[in-house]
């Protein structure tokens, strides 16, 4: 497909903030922030990444004015599902798998 007009492009911007904004993600960010969320709804997952990596994640998230915890918990839900398609659809894991009753 070629270049998009100024007015699709308008209209795919309008319809993504309608559809991404449905789940209001950035009033986690606020309830985290202001610690209104129980514990039990957030879990803090830490990675070591490179000098290069967290600044481009800087970079990215500042000039599409996202949230680093948003757009990091977009890639990894991203990134499980084609896991697990690869895991299930491609490979199929536990092809070889043989349950062993407890006990033995």
């Amino acid at each position: 497909m070629g270049k998009r007009t100024q007015f699709e492009e308008l209209i795919l911007e309008k319809s993504y903030h309608f559809k991404n904004s449905i789940k209001n993600p950035d009033f986690i960010d606020y309830a985290d922030r202001v610690g209104e969320l129980p514990e039990a709804m957030l879990k803090n997952v830490c990675a070591k990444v490179s000098t290069e990596l967290s600044d481009e994640l800087d970079q990215v998230c500042a000039l599409l004015s996202i949230s680093k915890r948003r757009f990091v918990e977009s890639a990894l839900i991203d990134a499980l599902l084609h896991a697990n398609e690869i895991m299930n659809d491609e490979v199929d894991i536990f092809e070889h798998h043989v349950d062993v009753p407890e006990g033995e």
